[in-house]
This record gives C-alpha cells, sequence and structure tokens, in this order.
C-alpha cells in the first residue's frame, strides 16, 4: 500500500489557477473564493454525487460499541479536483470511544481517498494505524506517523458504487483529527499546479510527496527573537500558524543546527508499563485542544522525577528538506524513522 506522508492537514491543496485574463462571466462551473481574502484566486469546485457527500459529512462511529458519536459530523472542504474532509480531535482510549473509530463511505469504482491522523501535539511520540474494509474484508492495514496518508483506489469499474469502510485507532490513550483526503476519478484530470500563490507568500508547498506548511508571524504572539530557554508552551508557539491555528514545518526564531532548550515545571508524571515508557506533562494553553503538553521517553523514570521537578532538555532543529526551508525536532524525526520512543539522556541539557 502506497503511501504518502504530510505534514499537516491544512496544507493539502491541488487547485487550478485562473488568470486574470479570465472573463468572469464567461465561468459556467460553480466557483468561490478562498474566505481568506490574502488569497486572489478562484477555484473551480470539485463535483461529488450527493449519495457520496452525505456519507463524507456523516458523523464517525464507536467501533467496539457501534455508537455514533453525534457531535463530530464531517467538516468538507471542496477544492479544485479533491476534497478534504474534517473531524474534530478525538481522544482514543478513554470515556466513550475505544480503540479504533469507523468512517462509512459510500464511493465509487476508481475513486481515490487518502485517510490519515494528524496529531496536535508537538512532540507526539505515538504511532496510530488506518484499516480499509471493503465488503467486510479488511484490504489495508498501515501503522502511521502523523500525516501520513495511506492511498486507496476503490475497486470496480468508473461509477460502480461501492461501500467502503475507513477504521482510524490508536492503541493508546492520546488526541488525534481523523482527516482524508476525497478525490473522484471523473475529477482527476491532468496534473495541475499545486500551489496556490497568495499575495502574502502564505503559499501551501509540495514536495516529493510531502506537504509543508510556512509559519505565519503574527506581531502579537511572536517571540521576540530567539529565547535562551523556553517552555513547552513557548517552543509549540514558536511552530504555531496562527492563521490557520496549525502546526507548521517552520519555526519563527530558530534555523537548523540550532538547539531549543527547554526548562519547564513537571504537572503530570505517568509510566506505561504496557510500552515501558514514561510520559512527562507540561501546562499548555486550552485553547489548543489539549490538556497538556507531552514528552514520551523509554522506561520507567518515575523514581528519577516527580511532579514539580523542573526539567532542562535540549533538542536539535533538523531540515525536512534539503534547501532547509521546513524544519522538525530531531525527537521527531527519529522517533518517525524507527518508531521507538528515545531515551531521555539523549536530550538532557546540562547547560
Amino acid at each position: 500500500m502506497k503511501k504518502i506522508k504530510i505534514a499537516l492537514l491544512s496544507s493539502i491543496i491541488l487547485s487550478s489557477i485562473v488568470t486574470t485574463s479570465v472573463n468572469a462571466e464567461s465561468i459556467t462551473i460553480d466557483t468561490k473564493k478562498d474566505i481568506d481574502q490574502n488569497y486572489d484566486v478562484i477555484q473551480p469546485m470539485v463535483t461529488i454525487p450527493n449519495w457520496v457527500k452525505s456519507a463524507l459529512k456523516s458523523v464517525i462511529v464507536n467501533v467496539a460499541k457501534r455508537i455514533p458519536i453525534s457531535d463530530n459530523p464531517g467538516t468538507v472542504y471542496e477544492y479544485s479536483n479533491h476534497a478534504l474532509v474534517y473531524h474534530k480531535s478525538v481522544q482514543f482510549n478513554t470515556g466513550g470511544i475505544g480503540s479504533a473509530i469507523e468512517k462509512n463511505l459510500n464511493l465509487y469504482g476508481r475513486d481515490v481517498i487518502k485517510p490519515y491522523l494528524q496529531r496536535n501535539q508537538l512532540v507526539p511520540g505515538v504511532k496510530g494505524y488506518i484499516n480499509i474494509l471493503w465488503n467486510g474484508s479488511l484490504v489495508s492495514t498501515d501503522t502511521v506517523s502523523s500525516g501520513e496518508q495511506v492511498s486507496y483506489t476503490v475497486p470496480g469499474s468508473e461509477g460502480t458504487p461501492r461501500n467502503i469502510k475507513v477504521h482510524y485507532g490508536s492503541t493508546e490513550k492520546t488526541h488525534w483529527y481523523p482527516r482524508m483526503d476525497y478525490i473522484p476519478y471523473r475529477d482527476r484530470g491532468p496534473i495541475l499546479p499545486s500551489r496556490i500563490i497568495s499575495s502574502n507568500d502564505s503559499d501551501y508547498v509540495e514536495e516529493d510527496n510531502n506537504v509543508y506548511i510556512k509559519n505565519q508571524v503574527n506581531s502579537e504572539v511572536t517571540l521576540n527573537g530567539q529565547l535562551t530557554s523556553y517552555t513547552m508552551e513557548d517552543l509549540y508557539m514558536d511552530f504555531y500558524n496562527e492563521k490557520i491555528e496549525e502546526l507548521s514545518n517552520q519555526s519563527k526564531s530558530l534555523n537548523v543546527g540550532e538547539h531549543a532548550k527547554i526548562i519547564d515545571t513537571i504537572t503530570n508524571l505517568e509510566y506505561d508499563k504496557e510500552n515501558d515508557k514514561t510520559i512527562f506533562h507540561f501546562k499548555a494553553n486550552y485553547e489548543h485542544d489539549i490538556s497538556s503538553h507531552e514528552l514520551h521517553f523509554s522506561g520507567n523514570l518515575t523514581d528519577n522525577y516527580s511532579v514539580g521537578d523542573k526539567i532542562s532538555l535540549s533538542f536539535e532543529i533538523m531540515p525536512l528538506t534539503e534547501d532547509y526551508d521546513f524544519v522538525d525536532l530531531d525527537y521527531n524525526i527519529m522517533f518517525s524513522k524507527t518508531g521507538v520512543v528515545p531515551e531521555i539522556s539523549s536530550f538532557i541539557s546540562n547547560k
């Protein structure tokens, strides 16, 4: 199964760009302006049959109990040649949510879906999984990192109705955003420019099957230059794009090779015996839809650290692209490649 890794959900926008020489009166297809006035492009809307759209907007279901999660319907954003389906954050393995949720889809043969899970923790330390079922049988199963899409082509000839089920899941107690890209076969067309150009250069960039998002500088929250040290909240906001309310792949104050020194107070500490790791919690702004910032480290460290302790850590900024335009923390790159939670000794700062 081909997997396509992306950095953030909001960044997937494949658009045909209409030049200013086009007479608007001559356009006969449905169009809409991007809601952000900084964008000065017109996007033809993807063609989505009502049968399909209704399913895309449907609520997700608790797989184990078969209970619909009534307050979490799908929101569909329509672009040129594809649509994005968003759901609110789901905390797996807690309360009324088990280890998996289901999205029930009505599609047609040769349509393409690309489901994925998106995190909003700066340092997640957790992977999820995506299962795809057709006719009650499992046809695809993948373990995924945040933003890593699983591409699946619906079987059958064009126009043949199919029912496909997508299971999003996690074996751990964690928040994920279940999301999906839908590409109808009849609207694929030729490969079109993949970048929406905006007047303030806040475009989304696609490169090597990855989509990266630039950071937005907001004078009200931008850090005043590079800090001597950061709290986890500081570092989160350093990567946070306030305009679209998503984590970006650019730091406001740090460059490749530089280190972000974290000095923060532990607000909670828990040992996960099943996965043999210790989860450190730090204060977070509740507007981020997370109760705390987390750091996961291997082994039982509860004898070494306690709630109320100040901890000093250092993360190196590493490139995601050859031109260094997009970056991440060394912890995330290490975990994404190995799937193994690292030891805390690799990040302890004595300076």
